[in-house]
């Protein structure tokens, strides 16, 4: 990508690019970012599928063999009183409610350990804790204890545990990839994992209008996201318009060189570059089913 020795440079531009080809997976995502799965359901107002799944395209109820559509603007201003009073039957109508790094609320220490006896790294967790206000203690002094970052050592497949009582967490990541999938756990309830080619736990959070009951088999369609290129002679996915990816990654280098007007014309010409490639699928395309743009304009 570079001939240049200086290693933080090549990173820097590595992670522009896999900054940029994630836009465009997002644009135009290719065939084999479609994935197809089978996931059930736990109970409660959400279900959580895969954090990295970036969009999903369609969900099934197959317990019921319903189709489950997503929630419309009409649902947004005048909701139903079975999703209000929370009744529990079928799910009629879904919504993305973003990404969770757990699957349940929490509420006490997390324990984390690998599911491979080698594993040594270092987890991280943040969030906020309990919080009992001490004499004299200041409001920013007070907020600083209440939210924090607790750092683990791992110890294989021997659990290690926070010290804090965490309330909520914001997220969970670990510090290298590990052999073994990293369990995350609440009392006596797996809360998240982290595989072993992961950084964090992420689940994608999709709210159910109507509760369906625990046990429920759903099929969903998404798209995933796009691996990260971790070497510097790898090649991008050959779908990818080149210009939209130099253009792109420009702007975001521009960016951390605070050159904020050669950062607008690079993105600009990126954004011209992916309008051509979205009228070319919409002439010539499959009805241009892929196209995404309002995930980008």
């Amino acid at each position: 990508m570079t001939g240049r020795n200086d290693s933080a440079f090549v990173n820097r531009i590595q992670k522009a690019i896999n900054r940029a080809i994630k836009e465009w997976a997002r644009i135009l995502p290719w065939p084999t970012l479609e994935t197809v799965d089978t996931i059930t359901h736990t109970g409660g107002r959400y279900l959580y599928l895969p954090g990295n799944i970036s969009k999903l395209i369609w969900l099934v109820d197959k317990t019921n063999k319903l189709d489950i559509p997503a929630s419309s603007r009409v649902w947004d201003r005048d909701y139903t009183s079975s999703y209000a009073n929370d009744t529990t039957g079928r799910a009629v109508e879904h919504e993305d409610a973003g990404i969770s790094c757990v699957t349940t609320d929490v509420s006490g220490p997390i324990a984390m350990y690998s599911t491979d006896e080698s594993d040594v790294t270092g987890y991280y967790i943040v969030g906020k804790t309990e919080y009992t206000p001490g004499e004299g203690v200041t409001l920013p002094d007070a907020y600083k204890e209440y939210s924090i970052t607790e750092e683990l050592s791992s110890n294989g497949m021997t659990p290690v545990t926070s010290t804090a009582n965490f309330v909520s967490v914001e997220s969970i990541s670990k510090t290298a990839d590990t052999s073994g999938a990293i369990i995350i756990e609440c009392g006596d309830c797996i809360v998240g994992m982290v595989g072993p080619l992961e950084s964090q736990s992420a689940y994608r959070k999709i709210a159910l209008m109507q509760i369906p009951s625990a046990g429920t088999q759903f099929l969903y369609k998404g798209y995933l996201e796009p691996a990260d290129l971790t070497e510097t002679n790898q090649s991008p996915p050959p779908t990818i318009d080149p210009d939209f990816l130099i253009w792109r990654a420009t702007a975001d280098v521009y960016w951390q060189l605070r050159e904020n007007e050669r950062a607008k014309g690079a993105k600009q010409e990126a954004g011209r570059i992916a309008q051509q490639c979205i009228k070319k699928e919409e002439m010539y395309g499959a009805g241009g089913g892929r196209i995404q743009p309002e995930d980008w304009a």
